[in-house]
């Protein structure tokens, strides 16, 4: 667990701000976490059309399976953000 957690929580969190939906949305815990390992959500602009594109790359990089290939902070994250 390091920062790259935190930059999963916060994407999680950022892409249901952006659609109102719940990013990997099931009925209990397991099913959560099956689908935290096994799918990628929607893009947010395919909910919300409207939504720049470049947030969509912001909260995939955000929620990608492998720690290494997501941010390493919250900052870079933000960086990214505020070019979208």
């Amino acid at each position: 667990v390091d920062q790259r957690t935190d930059v999963f929580a916060l994407s999680a969190i950022l892409y249901e701000c952006l659609t109102g939906k719940i990013a990997f949305e099931a009925p209990n815990v397991a099913q959560i976490l099956m689908k935290i390992i096994n799918q990628t959500p929607t893009p947010p602009s395919q909910l919300r059309p409207g939504l720049p594109p470049r947030l969509d790359d912001v909260v995939e990089k955000g929620l990608r399976k492998d720690k290494l290939k997501r941010y390493p902070d919250a900052s870079s994250m933000a960086s990214d953000m505020c070019l979208a």
